[in-house]
């Protein structure tokens, strides 16, 4: 019996999805060469070079079924680790990289982000979810570092906005007129965990902060500021 069919179907079963079919293929590679040995002309019988080739093929064959079990194991464990450690930082308070403001719907709001250097012309903006304008704030001489901003929860028209999440931006300027890099700082605390394409993504309320966008974890303390609910609840 020719070899070569053989071969085809071994491709065929390690690239296979059905992990039932893997099995059933691996049987039926052995079954295949059984079978090979058992209707063998015994005037002419199978070469020895040959026989070895194909146990050597069986061999390889359980080898890499062995590897890809293993492998799968340790991926569920790295899973579940991975999936407990995060689901651990629900109720801490992170500080991230994000732009999301998160206005409770009454009082005022602080927003915050770091100037890489010295700015005359600051103007902070916030916006909608769907990118509409809300409302500038205009700011004096800011140094470099570490900005707050606060914003009364008042829209261009002069009305106060509903509770939801919203976006800021920044437009600073040195006294040479030329545009100072700033970035977005986000404080809250971690209320739940959702998995967008299987990357997990931190909830604080209705905001949504990628797990790269975490700069800091710390444990949550009671009535303190960095609690965005808390906050914009008793301001």
């Amino acid at each position: 019996m020719p070899i070569s069919s053989v071969g085809t179907y071994y491709e065929y079963s390690v690239n296979s999805d059905n992990s039932a079919s893997r099995e059933m293929d691996k049987d039926a590679f052995l079954n295949l060469m059984v079978t090979e040995l058992k209707y063998q002309d015994p005037l002419d019988p199978m070469d020895n070079t040959e026989y070895v080739a194909q146990l050597a093929q069986f061999s390889s064959l359980e080898q890499l079924y062995t590897v890809n079990e293993q492998l799968e194991t340790d991926a569920y464990l790295t899973q579940s680790m991975h999936n407990s450690i995060v689901s651990s930082v629900i109720g801490k308070d992170i500080l991230a990289q994000s732009d999301s403001v998160i206005y409770s719907g009454s009082g005022e709001k602080e927003v915050e982000f770091t100037l890489a250097e010295d700015a005359s012309d600051v103007t902070v903006s916030i916006y909608t979810e769907d990118g509409t304008l809300v409302k500038t704030i205009d700011m004096d001489y800011q140094n470099a570092g570490k900005v707050t901003a606060t914003w009364d929860g008042s829209n261009l028209g002069g009305g106060t906005v509903s509770e939801g999440v919203y976006h800021m931006d920044v437009a600073a300027y040195n006294d040479n007129g030329e545009k100072v890099n700033f970035v977005p700082v986000f404080r809250g605390t971690v209320t739940g965990l959702r998995y967008n394409d299987g990357t997990p993504t931190f909830m604080v309320g209705d905001a949504e902060i990628s797990i790269s966008e975490v700069l800091e974890i710390a444990a949550a303390e009671s009535g303190a500021e960095n609690s965005e609910e808390n906050t914009d609840t008793e301001a």
